[in-house]
Order: structure tokens, then C-alpha cells, then sequence
């Protein structure tokens, strides 16, 4: 069934990335040949540093991964975190709420001989360091460039605000958890009682059983970290790279295509809302939602044809061209881990053999 239900949801996001491209043309007047045109006057010179940025989502994420791993006592190369990471973009591209991401990365994790607690502390350590950096970017834009969310249409400032206040109950839950476990353990569960009486929440005993199982994998995370608090800054480094990666990109796109300096903060906060407002949108990917806030912002700022032509460029870039080449990382790397576990089943006996199978 679970086998069925993936291929069900990337059947699906192929779907609503298809009609999204074709929402995005009809609603512009663009056509195909347009954009062709702008691709080709577009300048190299501002477009190879985009798709640095494009690589540098998948790279600065794998090496924050390297790192937090090392701390462990796994010492894994730059390719093998990027594969993780691509793994990561891949399916969280591909799932709703990009609930396939982790244990995506988890997959490939274990393949090399990760055990399952320590790879479920890494993964957490990360996931705790991604919404940090998140939360810092949006917390900086939004007092630096406050005209620009108030600029939005409303459906963009209350799609915007309910991603902050999702995000930051997060990184309250993620102090709770670290800090006063305990203290969380017990809202948690009065929480679930409360909305059991209601009828909102049926099977309260399971509820209980996650929170407790949360609670066990924040208190492996706690032991991975004790001792090594410097990897915290490392991880935080990385992921705002991954980060400015993210929002920087759209910039040399706007400057290829002849944009003026003076809008460039204004499009890198733009970006920064637009990752915020999507952060608990139940759509793979995001798609329509991610385009709608782009295109909403980008308005404000230039003509329609030229906001159009960014839109289509850089989301073509950050998003499809990055899903696509994370994808085949993805089939290089199983078929590369594949054939490296064939090779060291051949140098054992058959007794070992049947037991490692």
C-alpha cells in the first residue's frame, strides 16, 4: 500500500506542477516562445550564479548533514551528504507537506550503516537548525522591509503570518522538548485530554504513545549533542547558506534579465515571506501556492511581463530543474549503494551473508 500511495503522490505533484505551469502562462499572456526569448537575451554572466544558488539549496543542506554527522563519530564524504540532501528535496517535493523528505534522507542514511537512533538525532539536529534559520531570515526581513509584507494582497499577509506562527510554535516545541521536556509532556497531554472531550481527537492512548516517542527521539538528540555544541553553530551556518541560496538566486535571474539594483533587498525579503507563508501548505511541493506569492510580490515591484518571466525562470530553476537533478541523485546513488553492498556480500561467507541480507 505504502508502495501504491508514492506513486500515487508523485503521479499527483507531476499533475499540479503541469496545470500550475499552465495557470502561470494563461494568467500572464506569455507564451512558450516568449519565455524562450527571454531565456536567450537573458545575460550568462548573472545567470551562472543562479544556478549556483539552484545547487547550493541541495550542497549547503548535505554539508550541514556531513557535519552534524562527524560529530557522531560517522565521518561520511561531500558527495554522500549530498545525496541525503537530495533525497531530502526530492521527495518533500513529491509529498504533501513534505512529510517524505526525512525519511527519504533516512533511507540512504541507514544504506551506509547509520543506525536508526543516531540518524533519526542527526536528522532532528538539522530539522531544528532549518526552522531557526528560517525563523532569523524572516524575523530580519520583516523588521528591515516591513513595507514589503504590508505591500501584499491579504490572502498573502494571512497565508505569511500563519506560516510564522506555525514556525515558531515549532521552535517553542523544539526548546520545550530540549530544555523542559517535562514541561512539554505535560501540555501535550492535557491538550490531547481536552480535545478528546470535545470529540475533536479520537484514540487519546495513541496520541500519548507519539508524544512519548517524540520525547525519546528529542532526548537522543540532547545525548548526540552533549559535548559537541559547536556542530549547533556549524549546522546553523550551513543551512542559512542553504538559506541565501534560496532567496539570492531570484536577484541574479531579475539582474539577467536587465532588472535595476534598486529592487533586489525588496526581492530577496520577498522570497524569504514566500518560504515562510508555504511552510504548512499540504500540497507537494507547494506548487500554485509558492507561484501565487511569488507573482503577488514580484507585481509590486516590475512590470507584469518582466514579473512573469522571473517567476517562470527562477521557479524553473530553485524548484523543477533542482527536483529533477535531486531525483536522478537519488537513482545514482541507491544504484551506486546497491552495487557496493553486492560487493561486500561477495567477500563474505555464506553464514554472514544470510545474516546481513
Amino acid at each position: 500500500m505504502k508502495k501504491y500511495s508514492k506513486v500515487l503522490w508523485s503521479v499527483l505533484a507531476l499533475l499540479i506542477a503541469v496545470l500550475t505551469v499552465r495557470t502561470v502562462f494563461l494568467g500572464s499572456g506569455m507564451t512558450l516562445q516568449q519565455l524562450k526569448e527571454g531565456l536567450e537575451s537573458a545575460d550568462p554572466a548573472w545567470m551562472l550564479p543562479a544556478l549556483f544558488c539552484m545547487f547550493g539549496i541541495v550542497f549547503f543542506e548535505g554539508e550541514a548533514l556531513v557535519e552534524i554527522l562527524r560529530s557522531t563519530g560517522h565521518r561520511r564524504k561531500r558527495w554522500q551528504g549530498f545525496l541525503y540532501s537530495a533525497a531530502d528535496a526530492y521527495f518533500s517535493a513529491i509529498t504533501p507537506s513534505a512529510t517524505g523528505g526525512q525519511p527519504g534522507s533516512a533511507f540512504f542514511m541507514m544504506r551506509d550503516r547509520i543506525s536508526a537512533p543516531v540518524t533519526a538525532a542527526v536528522l532532528l539536529v538539522n530539522l531544528m537548525m532549518y526552522t531557526v534559520s528560517l525563523v532569523v531570515c524572516g524575523l530580519i526581513s520583516i523588521m528591515v522591509r516591513p513595507m514589503v509584507f504590508f505591500r501584499l494582497s491579504p490572502g498573502s499577509k494571512l497565508l505569511i503570518s500563519a506560516g510564522l506562527a506555525v514556525i515558531l510554535l515549532q521552535v517553542i516545541v523544539f526548546w520545550l522538548a530540549l530544555k523542559k521536556p517535562a514541561m512539554l509532556k505535560a501540555i501535550a497531554f492535557a491538550l490531547i485530554r481536552i480535545l478528546h472531550r470535545i470529540h475533536v481527537m479520537h484514540k487519546p492512548e495513541k496520541w500519548k504513545h507519539k508524544v512519548e516517542h517524540m520525547l525519546h527521539e528529542y532526548d537522543s538528540c540532547v545525548k548526540l549533542l552533549s559535548g559537541h555544541r559547536k556542530v549547533l553553530w556549524t549546522a546553523f551556518l550551513m543551512n542559512m547558506l542553504q538559506r541565501a541560496s534560496q532567496f539570492t538566486g531570484v536577484i541574479f535571474v531579475y539582474r539577467a534579465l536587465g532588472g535595476s539594483w534598486s529592487h533586489c533587498a525588496d526581492l530577496w525579503v520577498i522570497q524569504c515571506l514566500v518560504y515562510i507563508g508555504v511552510y504548512c501548505v499540504p500540497i507537494p511541493g507547494s506548487m500554485g501556492v509558492t507561484d501565487a506569492l511569488m507573482l503577488d510580490g514580484y507585481l509590486k515591484l516590475m512590470t507584469k511581463s518582466l514579473a512573469f518571466q522571473v517567476q517562470m525562470i527562477w521557479r524553473g530553476l530553485s524548484f523543477y530543474l533542482c527536483v529533477g537533478l535531486s531525483g536522478l541523485t537519488v537513482l545514482a546513488g541507491y544504484l551506486l549503494q546497491k552495487r557496493r553492498r553486492k560487493k561486500e556480500l561477495e567477500k563474505l561467507g555464506p553464514d554472514k551473508r544470510r545474516a546481513m541480507r
